[in-house]
C-alpha cells in the first residue's frame, strides 16, 4: 500500500508491528513522524506511550498521554493508562484525576472495566476519604453486577472500608458473600482477582478466608511456578511464610495426584476412567488449564477411536469456548478445537 501512496493508517501499522517485533527504535520513529504530520492522530500518542512505557520512560510517556487527554479527555482506555503511568511515577494527583476521569467517562460505555475503581478505590483509602470511597465502591458494585472477578475485588475493598466505621458484623457479611461468590463462580474469577482480595483480607486479619481464596487459585494453576512464586510472595509480605509452603503443597498435592492417577489409566488403556475422573475434577477445578485440556485430549482420542459421543463432544466444545474466552490467544485450545470440528457433528 506504501507504494502507491503514503498512508498514514498503513506506517501505523508498520509501527504496530515494529513494536510487537521489539523494534522499539523503528516503531517510535514512525509514531512521532505520523504526530508530527497530523498531531490530531490521537490513536499514535496510546501506541507510542506504550513504546516509551516498554523502554522505562515513564515519566515522557505520562507527559504525552497528559497531552493526548487535553485533545479528547473522554476515552476511558486512555485516562486509565494514564492514570496507571501517574501512580507509578508517583503523581497521585494526576492518577486521581485520571481514574476519576475514566470512571465519570465510563458510566455509560462498553469499554469501562472496574480497574478504574479499585484503582481510584485504593487513592481514596490511601488519602482516607471514605466516604467517597464507599460511594465508588457501591456505584462499581451496581456497574459491574454480572461480573463475579470484579464483585470480589469491590466487596474486599468494602470490607476493609468498613472496617474504620462499622463493626466486625458488617464485615463478616462482605465475607459471606465473597464466599458465595467464588463458590458459584470459581470457573470465571480471574486469579489476579482472587489475589488481590486475599491481600486485602490479609489487611483485615481475616488470614483464613484469604487463605481460602489463596489455595482456590493455587488449585487452579497447580503447575504454575509464575502464581505460586506470587502466592507465597504475599503470605510472606504478610508474615505467613511459615504457612505458605503447607497451603501449596496442601493445594498442589491432590491435583499431582489426580493428573498422575490420570496418566497411568490411559498408559494402560483406560481411557473412559480417566475421562470420568478428568471431568469430575474439573468440574470442581474448572479453571485448571492443565486438566481440562488432558480432558478434552482424551475424549477427542475416545471418539476419534470409537466415534462420537455426543455428550463428550459437548463438553469438549463448551471447555474449549472457556478455555477461548479466557485467553482468546491460547494456542492449544485453538488447536483442539480445530481437532474436534473435524469429527462429525
Amino acid at each position: 500500500m506504501l507504494k502507491i501512496r503514503d498512508f498514514p493508517w498503513a506506517n501505523f501499522g508498520l509501527g504496530k508491528i515494529d513494536y510487537f517485533r521489539n523494534d522499539l527504535e523503528k516503531a517510535e520513529q514512525r509514531f512521532r513522524s505520523l504526530i508530527e504530520e497530523n498531531q490530531h492522530y490521537l490513536e499514535v500518542y496510546d501506541w507510542l506511550a506504550l513504546v516509551l512505557e516498554a523502554r522505562g520512560e515513564t515519566v515522557e510517556a505520562q507527559a504525552l498521554l497528559q497531552q493526548a487527554v487535553k485533545l479528547s479527555p473522554k476515552l476511558v482506555s486512555r485516562q486509565r493508562k494514564l492514570g496507571e503511568l501517574a501512580r507509578d511515577n508517583g503523581d497521585m494527583e494526576t492518577a486521581e484525576r485520571a481514574f476519576l476521569a475514566a470512571v465519570r467517562w465510563g458510566e455509560n460505555s462498553c469499554f469501562a472495566e472496574a480497574e478504574e475503581y479499585r484503582q481510584l478505590a485504593d487513592i481514596h483509602q490511601k488519602n482516607g476519604h471514605y466516604p467517597k470511597l464507599l460511594r465508588l465502591l457501591a456505584d462499581g458494585r451496581k456497574r459491574f453486577n454480572e461480573h463475579p472477578s470484579d464483585q470480589i475485588q469491590m466487596l474486599s475493598r468494602h470490607a476493609r472500608a468498613k472496617r474504620h466505621i462499622d463493626s466486625e458484623e458488617v464485615i463478616d457479611a462482605y465475607l459471606h458473600e465473597i464466599d458465595q461468590l467464588v463458590r458459584e463462580h470459581k470457573g470465571v474469577i480471574a486469579a489476579d482477582d482472587l489475589l488481590a482480595a486475599a491481600d486485602d483480607l490479609f489487611q483485615l486479619s481475616r488470614s483464613e478466608e484469604a487463605q481460602a481464596l489463596l489455595g482456590v487459585l493455587m488449585c487452579n494453576h497447580h503447575d504454575d511456578d509464575v502464581w505460586t512464586g506470587r502466592v507465597q510472595q504475599l503470605m510472606k509480605h504478610h508474615g505467613k511464610e511459615n504457612e505458605a509452603d503447607a497451603l501449596i503443597k496442601k493445594s498442589r498435592g491432590e491435583l499431582k495426584r489426580i493428573h498422575g492417577e490420570c496418566i497411568q489409566l490411559l498408559q494402560q488403556g483406560g481411557v473412559a476412567q480417566a475421562i470420568t475422573l478428568l471431568n469430575e475434577t474439573v468440574d470442581h477445578y474448572p479453571a485448571n488449564r492443565t486438566l481440562t485440556l488432558m480432558s478434552i485430549s482424551a475424549m477427542i482420542d475416545y471418539m476419534r477411536e470409537h466415534g462420537v459421543d455426543h455428550g463428550y463432544h459437548f463438553r469438549c466444545r463448551h471447555s474449549l469456548n472457556q478455555l477461548l474466552l479466557r485467553d482468546r490467544r491460547d494456542a492449544a485450545a485453538d488447536k483442539y478445537l480445530h481437532v474436534l470440528n473435524q469429527l462429525p457433528a
